[in-house]
C-alpha cells in the first residue's frame, strides 16, 4: 500500500477515535432562553504597586489570566497560558516537559522575575525559571506585569514580573481529570548521535503518546480552610515529524522521555485581626535530554526536584485601623541533576540550591492625598554544584512607594528602592508613575523606571564558558499607554522603550564556544496591543500584537548605528495572537492563531530562525452538572516550527480529556 494512503487511513483512524466528544457536543446546545455570562477581566491586581489596585489605576500595561481563562484554554502548562498574550514570547525546546523559558519585551528569561504568591522562583545559581515546572492545576490566576519593575521587587525584574498566585477557595469539591495526547503514526527515521540514520516502523503507541491525570479538593473545617491538589504526567515524547533541514524524510524523536508529579498543599486559618496562609509545592520530573537536531544525545538524562515552603501573615489592622502589614517567610530546595555517558564527554553534574528569606510590606492610609507603602525583602542562596562548586549570595533591598492622588481623575506614583548584594556593588533603582482616568472605564498612563540585574553563578563560574569580568547589566524603560475596560471591550495600547546597558547575553564566540558577555548598548522600542471584544455574550474575539524593533548599538567589540540594523538574538519583529472563543453554559469552543516573525540566533545575524504560524483549537462540553469532556488540537496546520534554534516544535497532536467533579 503507497505510504500516502496508508498515512490517510491512519488519519480517519484516529479521526473517528476522536469524533465522540463533538458528538456529544452536537447535542442538547444551549436552549434560546438561557443565559450566558459575559466575559470579564479581573480588575483588582496586586503585582504591580504590592497592594490591591484597580487594574485602571495602575500606570503599568498588565494582563488578568483569570482560573476561567486556565480552564478554559486547554493549555498543559503556564507557558502555554502565557504564550498568547502581548509583549511576550515563550523560548520552547519542543517536547512536552522540556524547557521553557520566558521573555517580556525582548528580554532575557532570567530579566523576567517569577514571583509564586509574592515570593521569588528565581535564584542565583541559573536566574530564569523553567514555567514548564509550574502545576496548572493549583493556580488561581497569573499576574503578568511588563516592563522594569525593580523599584518594588528587587533584582531581576528588567523586562516584567510574572506572579503565579495559587487557589484559595474552599468550595468543598473533589476534581478529577484525565488527559490524553495522540500523534499520527507514521514510519519514520531515527537518528542517533554522529548522524547515524536508521529506519524504523510506525508505532501503533503514538495514539497515546502522553498521559496526565490531576487531583484537587478543597474544604473548610470551622474556621480553617484546606486545599491540595495533585497532578501527574507521563510522555513518550516519540511524535514524528518530517525533517525537511537534514535528513529530508519523516523522523521520530528519540530520548524525549518524560514524566512528572507535583503536590501542592494549603491550609488557611484567621490569627489575630488577620489571616494565616501556610502552602508546599512539592515537584519531581525525570526527562530524556535529546539534545539539538546538529548534536543529538541519545542517553543524556535529567532529574530535577524542588520544594517550596512559605508562611505568609496578613492583616488590614496592625494596631491601628491606619496600618496594613504583610509578611512572607519562605523556604526553597531544588536540585538539577544532569547525566550524559557520552563516550567522548561524559558528564554526571548535580546543582543544588537552598535558599531562605522574607519579604515584607506595610501600607500607612493615614492622609488623605496620599498613601505610604513601604517594606522590604533579604534572600539567601547556598549552592552546591560539581561544576560550580559551593556559592554563596546574599540580597535584599529597602523599598518606599507613594501613591499621590492629586485630583479625583489624576494620582501620581513615586517608588525608590535601595538593593544590597554580597558579592557585586550595592545599586538604587527607581519607578514614577503617572494614571490620568479620563471616565470610569478609561485611564492614560505613564511611567518611566530604571530596573537592573546581577549575574548569575553560571554566568560568571561555568568552566571553561563562564565568565568572572560579567558586571551587572542595567535597564532604562518609558511606557505611554491606554487602557479602556467594559463588560464587553477591553483595549490596552502601549508604546514603550527599553535602553539597556552592559545587558548579559550567551553567544558563541570566535571558536563557536558559548560564552556570556556585556553587551555595551541595546535599544528596544515598541509598542503592545491588547484587546477583547464580547459579542452577545457568547462569542469572545481577542487580538495581542506586539511589535518590537531591537537594535544592538555596542556589541562584544564592534560598535553599531541604527543604520546597521543589527538586531538582538531572539527577539522577534512581529508577534500576533488572534483568538476567538465560543461559549454558553455547556459548551466552549476556541481556536487560537500565533504568527511570529524571523528572528536571529546569534550576536552577528548570521543564523535566521525562519517565521512560522501555529493554529490551536480546544472544545469543550459539559455532560452533566459533574462531568465535562475535552477535546483539542494542536498545530493543526501541521507547522514544522522553531523557537530556538534546531530544536523543532512537535507536529499536530491530538488531546482528549475528562473531568469529573463529586
Amino acid at each position: 500500500m503507497p505510504a500516502v494512503i496508508k498515512r490517510k487511513k491512519y488519519f480517519i483512524i484516529l479521526l473517528i477515535m476522536m469524533t465522540f466528544p463533538v458528538i456529544l457536543f452536537a447535542q442538547d446546545g444551549n436552549s434560546p432562553n438561557e443565559e450566558s455570562e459575559a466575559y470579564e477581566l479581573e480588575e483588582v491586581v496586586i503585582t504591580a504597586t504590592r497592594t490591591e489596585t484597580e487594574i485602571l489605576d495602575v500606570p503599568l500595561h498588565i494582563s488578568v489570566i483569570t482560573r476561567e481563562d486556565i480552564e478554559d484554554a486547554g493549555a498543559g502548562n503556564a507557558a502555554e497560558i502565557l504564550s498568547i498574550h502581548s509583549g511576550i514570547t515563550i523560548q520552547d525546546y519542543g517536547p512536552e516537559g522540556a524547557q521553557q523559558s520566558i521573555s517580556i519585551r525582548g528580554s532575557g528569561s532570567k530579566g523576567v522575575l517569577v514571583l509564586l504568591n509574592g515570593v521569588r522562583l528565581n535564584d542565583s545559581r541559573g536566574g530564569g525559571m523553567d514555567l514548564s515546572l509550574i502545576p496548572l492545576v493549583c493556580i488561581e490566576k497569573i499576574e503578568i506585569v511588563r516592563g522594569g519593575t525593580s523599584a518594588l521587587y528587587g533584582a531581576d525584574a528588567v523586562g516584567g514580573i510574572v506572579n503565579i498566585i495559587t487557589r484559595k477557595e474552599n468550595d468543598r469539591k473533589f476534581v478529577i481529570k484525565f488527559e490524553n495526547t495522540s500523534y499520527i503514526p507514521y514510519d519514520a527515521n531515527e537518528v542517533s548521535g554522529g548522524g547515524e540514520q536508521t529506519e524504523a516502523d510506525m508505532n501503533w503507541l503514538d495514539l497515546f503518546d502522553a498521559q496526565g491525570a490531576s487531583i484537587s479538593y478543597s474544604d473548610k473545617f470551622g474556621d480553617v480552610g484546606f486545599m491540595a491538589c495533585w497532578d501527574v504526567s507521563n510522555a513518550r515524547n516519540e511524535y514524528v515529524w518530517y525533517d525537511s533541514m537534514d535528513i529530508d524524510d519523516y523522523r521520530r524523536k528519540t530520548n524525549a522521555e518524560f514524566f512528572k508529579t507535583d503536590i501542592y498543599t494549603q491550609i488557611m486559618f484567621p490569627l489575630l485581626s488577620g489571616e494565616l496562609n501556610m502552602t508546599g509545592l512539592f515537584h519531581y520530573s525525570n526527562k530524556g535530554v535529546p539534545g539539538s537536531l546538529g548534536w543529538p544525545s541519545v542517553d543524556a538524562n535529567q532529574t530535577d526536584v524542588s520544594a517550596h515552603g512559605s508562611i505568609h501573615y496578613t492583616t488590614e489592622n496592625f494596631f491601628t485601623q491606619f496600618l496594613t502589614f504583610d509578611m512572607k517567610v519562605f523556604y526553597k530546595y531544588t536540585s538539577l541533576g544532569y547525566e550524559d555517558p557520552d563516550d567522548y564527554y561524559p558528564v554526571d553534574d548535580l546543582h543544588t540550591t537552598n535558599t531562605i528569606g522574607f519579604d515584607v510590606t506595610q501600607e500607612l492610609l493615614y492622609f488623605d492625598l496620599f498613601s505610604l507603602v513601604y517594606g522590604g525583602n533579604f534572600f539567601y542562596d547556598y549552592v552546591e554544584s560539581t561544576q560550580l562548586e559551593t556559592k554563596e549570595r546574599i540580597g535584599g533591598g529597602l523599598f518606599a512607594e507613594a501613591p499621590i492622588f492629586l485630583t479625583s481623575f489624576f494620582s501620581v506614583t513615586p517608588v525608590i528602592r535601595y538593593d544590597m548584594y554580597s558579592d557585586f556593588p550595592n545599586d538604587i533603582t527607581f519607578k514614577l508613575g503617572s494614571v490620568f482616568n479620563i471616565s470610569d472605564s478609561a485611564s492614560i498612563k505613564m511611567s518611566a523606571s530604571k530596573s537592573y540585574r546581577a549575574p548569575t553563578f553560571n554566568d560568571l563560574y561555568w568552566p571553561v564558558s563562564g565568565n568572572p569580568d560579567l558586571v551587572s547589566e542595567t535597564g532604562y524603560n518609558g511606557d505611554l499607554g491606554f487602557s479602556l475596560l467594559t463588560d464587553r471591550l477591553g483595549v490596552d495600547l502601549f508604546g514603550f522603550i527599553r535602553w539597556m546597558q552592559d545587558e548579559i547575553l550567551w553567544s558563541p564566540d570566535e571558536s563557536g564556544m558559548w560564552r556570556p558577555f556585556n553587551l555595551g548598548e541595546t535599544l528596544y522600542p515598541g509598542c503592545e496591543l491588547t484587546a477583547h471584544f464580547t459579542l452577545m455574550d457568547k462569542f469572545v474575539f481577542s487580538v495581542d500584537y506586539t511589535f518590537i524593533y531591537s537594535f544592538v548599538l555596542k556589541g562584544r567589540e564592534i560598535d553599531y548605528t541604527l543604520e546597521d540594523d543589527m538586531r538582538v538574538p531572539y527577539v522577534p519583529l512581529h508577534t500576533l495572537n488572534l483568538g476567538i472563543e465560543y461559549k454558553d453554559k455547556r459548551n466552549l469552543i476556541s481556536v487560537n492563531t500565533r504568527i511570529e516573525s524571523e528572528r536571529w540566533h546569534d550576536e552577528g545575524n548570521t543564523v535566521r530562525i525562519d517565521p512560522y504560524w501555529i493554529m490551536n483549537a480546544n472544545i469543550k462540553r459539559i455532560i452533566t452538572d459533574n462531568v465535562t469532556l475535552l477535546l483539542g488540537v494542536d498545530n493543526i496546520s501541521t507547522e514544522i516550527s522553531q523557537t530556538i534554534n534546531e530544536y523543532p516544535m512537535p507536529p499536530m497532536s491530538f488531546k482528549t480529556g475528562i473531568e469529573i467533579q463529586f
